[in-house]
């Protein structure tokens, strides 16, 4: 079992420019940088999906059952059928899709499954559901309140 980064459509719209056009549950990766100094720019805050080919700003922490070598291989279809081979040697996509893989392994092991993610350049957090936090810290309060009574 691996621990990787999947799109998610859970959050979206609790930041301003919030945008999903993945498919849910979908395995995401960096996207190419564009290269501006906007630090509001989407390439600074959006992962790619490997299937669909398009951006998220929100991802989310799950296992997959595959061996880490066919994640790997996903990554690296994913980069030929863009056209990395067309401006990079074949073993140097091979490293970049090991990399990539490796670089997401790294994230999720600071994170715990089921978290929502964010990004900002190079720093993920995970995002915080004030409705959630609103909702578990009255059910904890009344829980309490029965309990005394």
């Amino acid at each position: 079992m691996i621990k990787i980064l999947t799109a998610t459509s859970k959050s979206q719209g609790d930041h301003p420019g919030d945008f999903h056009e993945c498919l849910d549950g979908e395995p995401v990766i960096f996207g190419t940088d564009c290269g501006c100094r906007i630090s509001t720019c989407s390439c600074k805050r959006q992962m790619i999906g490997l299937k669909s080919y398009h951006g998220t700003t929100t991802f989310e922490v799950t296992e997959l059952t595959i061996p880490r070598s066919l994640y790997e291989r996903q990554i690296f279809d994913y980069l030929c059928e863009i056209g990395m081979t067309e401006i990079a040697k074949l073993e140097e996509v091979t490293t970049l899709s090991k990399q990539m893989a490796s670089d997401i392994f790294y994230i999720t092991s600071q994170l715990s499954l089921g978290d929502i993610v964010v990004r900002q350049d190079d720093i993920f957090s995970v995002r915080k559901n004030v409705k959630e936090n609103i909702r578990a810290r009255l059910r904890m309060k009344l829980g309490r309140m029965s309990d005394a009574g």
